[in-house]
């Protein structure tokens, strides 16, 4: 396996070089200029959210032209989460282009979310219903989470680096896991690219891909799961970006703001305006996530 994964890494590191290329070529870019909240200062490449979708792709198909993963679980991959995830990114990627209302976005993301979810779980009846719309709601939390996370160099994929490998300590699937390993390498990858100064950003494509495959294997796992506290367990992996939803949830309704406003007054930001440097607010929240992360995955096997 080992040549397979060399492989992987060498064809996403080429996937991103030839996507910074192209992004710079074409305009796709985020530029800081008239943004307030942008703290970039100048033009950054937002296809690193295609380069991750790329780079997962190719390495699920790699591992199935290597026998590590049969064709009927290489379909079900494909199908059930890398598919759903990918119409999800779709929509980020209009948004990067030309913007889009937050109602229609998580509205677009609930209808996927809900529909995969009624394709996943056994069965059809009341309870079945209302368990898809409660893992629904888990979802776009978690796409909402890892997206307030994207606004610093390093950041958003790190924090979502560390809940996904979490998961694949604790996922007892072999189908799922081979998702977490590819897509923990195209993101592995991408960071490469993306610490401080970064030279590509995520863009919504990215983070809301990569949110909606946190918050679907968060999903595969609760499903797996016998015991209440390992859910519990298994939301808390998410780790920092769930901790800093929470807050700016709890921020804007006392500033009588719209939740779905931005600001620069998250975890990350508060650590930035106490004059510490990108890469310190960085290590310091990775320290965070790593430590939550490895106290609830410490939890999870004592309860199992």
């Amino acid at each position: 396996m080992i040549y397979t994964v060399l492989l992987v890494l060498t064809l996403s590191f080429s996937i991103n070089l030839l996507l910074i290329f192209l992004a710079n070529r074409i305009g796709l870019v985020d530029d800081p200029g008239g943004k307030k909240l942008a703290i970039h200062k100048k033009p950054i490449p937002i296809s690193g959210g295609l380069a991750i979708i790329l780079s997962t792709l190719a390495s699920i198909s790699l591992f199935a032209l290597s026998h590590f993963l049969n064709l009927r679980d290489y379909y079900w991959v494909i199908l059930a989460i890398f598919l759903p995830a990918t119409l999800i990114a779709t929509f980020g990627i209009v948004d990067d282009l030309k913007g889009i209302s937050p109602i229609i976005r998580l509205f677009y993301q609930s209808i996927i979310s809900f529909l995969i979810l009624i394709i996943i779980l056994p069965g059809f009846s009341f309870f079945l219903i209302v368990t898809a719309v409660l893992l629904t709601i888990l979802i776009l939390i978690t796409i909402s989470a890892t997206n307030m996370t994207d606004g610093m160099d390093g950041l958003c994929g790190t924090m979502a680096l560390i809940t996904l490998f979490s998961y694949f300590l604790v996922s007892k699937g072999e189908i799922i896991n081979f998702y977490l390993l590819s897509l923990m390498l195209a993101v592995f990858v991408f960071l490469i690219f993306n610490f401080n100064p970064a030279k590509i950003f995520l863009g919504n494509c990215g983070s809301e891909f990569l949110g909606f495959s946190i918050g679907l294997s968060a999903v595969i796992l609760i499903l797996t799961s016998a015991k209440a506290l390992q859910i519990v367990l298994i939301i808390l992996m998410i780790g920092v970006p769930i901790a800093d939803m929470f807050f700016a949830i709890l921020r804007r309704a006392v500033k009588h703001q719209p939740i779905t406003s931005g600001d620069r007054d998250h975890i990350y930001d508060k650590i930035l305006k106490r004059g510490f440097s990108q890469k310190k607010v960085w290590l310091i929240l990775t320290i965070a996530q790593i430590a939550i992360n490895g106290f609830a995955v410490y939890f999870y096997f004592q309860f199992k």
